[in-house]
């Protein structure tokens, strides 16, 4: 099984968004989510790109010729 990594980020955001008090220990944990946030979007950028498929090159004047 694959991790998702995009839907714990948005849970993340939604803990951060629950932490709205001026008391120290929501302050605290807001910054503790803000990093683990910013880690997340990391991993999201980090992934293996999509296989790139090779096509057979066509010459111009043949595609010219098709089009018209």
């Amino acid at each position: 099984m694959e991790s998702d990594f995009v839907s714990a980020g948005r849970h993340l955001e939604d803990a951060f968004s629950c932490l709205r008090g001026e008391d120290t220990l929501s302050r605290e944990a807001r910054q503790a989510l803000g990093i683990l946030i910013d880690a997340f979007e990391g991993l999201e950028h980090l992934r293996p790109s999509a296989k790139i498929v090779p096509f057979p090159a066509v010459p111009r004047e043949e595609v010219a010729r098709h089009q018209g």
